[in-house]
């Protein structure tokens, strides 16, 4: 079966670093289906599993490793050895990871569905999608990883990974939501890692969110987060969250921020004692790309509460919000700091957008 097959091929590639699994599945019924009925074992050395090999592959995944009868938490595809590709593939229903970096680093998820099937419109959930995990220097790039039930991209522990022009909520399309619980989420002292030019929308509670102490020096740069640029919106429950300790991290820069409107709650909320030094800066919440229309968040622009204190907001456009544009608010919450932002206004500071708050 081609269950088997894979079983072997990873077997084989196992006491053959630097080799590449190919596929020529005969088409026709369910023949792209790989369905196995235990869990895969480890890759410990580098290896390519290399879905684009399958004849009459178009530059999206034809072949779906489907994980329902692996086992309760079985996990798909798992690397330890470090230095390896997976490109091509859709990975679905793992009640573990659809496919998890552990420990090696320099991995790379290219091109895959994880979370949704050929042709990339469909949930059918993995527990997590990708997990990088004590894993540094990996790269998930041009995926569309949505319908998972939990985080659809998490980094723990993992530092120096690159998060780049990636869909994470929404089908391959970008035109309906396929929800992720969490889109991405940097946790456990996870440090360095960019989260780039994605679309991250359509995810039931946050979009991105960073967590933990240590969590720092991570930076989210142009991304659209709720609204996507064609003007469709597909709000996340909220845009951006740091809580619960993570500290120095940027959201956005000068010339390159992000868009992070018309999701359901707040726009960014930043919470909780620790959660101190990070900045947004650049960045359009509550507006439309161009930072000239309203496209409000559902509550609050800004929130910084509960403790937040020393983050600052540089040179962001936050208007037409349907609460506060910033709110500041609860014990503790101190020296944080607003410099040259556009608040209630458009870009240029010329025109209102919305009430001002």
């Amino acid at each position: 079966t081609g269950a088997n097959s894979l079983r072997a091929a990873i077997t084989s590639a196992n006491a053959n670093p630097g080799s590449t699994i190919a596929f020529n599945i005969p088409p026709g019924g369910f023949n792209l289906l790989i369905l196995p009925s235990t869990p895969l074992p480890a890759l410990t050395v580098p290896v390519t599993i290399d879905g684009s090999t399958q004849p009459g592959y178009a530059g999206s995944p034809l072949i779906a490793l489907d994980g329902a009868n692996a086992g309760t938490n079985a996990s798909g595809l798992v690397l330890v050895g470090g230095n390896s590709v997976v490109k091509g593939l859709s990975i679905v229903q793992f009640g573990g990871v659809g496919l998890l970096f552990v420990q090696g680093g320099s991995d790379a998820a290219i091109q895959d569905y994880i979370g949704v099937g050929p042709p990339g419109n469909s949930a059918f959930a993995n527990g997590t999608g990708l997990l990088s995990v004590i894993s540094n220097g990996d790269v998930v790039a041009s995926s569309v990883i949505s319908g998972n039930s939990g985080y659809g991209v998490e980094l723990a522990a993992s530092n120096g990974n690159v998060v780049v022009q990636n869909t994470i909520g929404l089908n391959a399309a970008n035109t309906a939501a396929v929800p992720n619980f969490i889109g991405i989420g940097v946790d456990a002292g996870s440090t360095g890692n960019v989260i780039a030019s994605n679309n991250i929308a359509g995810n039931g509670a946050f979009g991105v969110y960073f967590t933990d102490p240590g969590t720092t020096n991570n930076v989210v740069t142009n991304n659209t987060i709720g609204l996507l640029a064609g003007g469709a919106a597909f709000p996340n429950g909220a845009g951006v969250v740091l809580a619960n300790g993570a500290a120095g991290n940027t959201i956005g820069t000068s010339s390159s921020g992000n868009t992070i409107s018309d999701n359901r709650g707040y726009g960014v909320y930043i919470a909780g004692t620790g959660t101190t030094s990070n900045a947004l800066v650049g960045n359009r919440i509550g507006t439309n790309l161009a930072g000239t229309a309203a496209a409000a968040n559902g509550a609050v622009g800004v929130g910084i509460l509960s403790g937040a204190s020393g983050n600052a907001l540089v040179l962001n456009t936050i208007a037409g919000n349907t609460n506060l544009n910033v709110q500041i608010d609860g014990a503790g919450t101190s020296g944080n700091v607003l410099a040259a932002n556009y608040i209630s206004t458009d870009g240029a500071g010329g025109t209102q957008i919305g009430d001002v708050h």
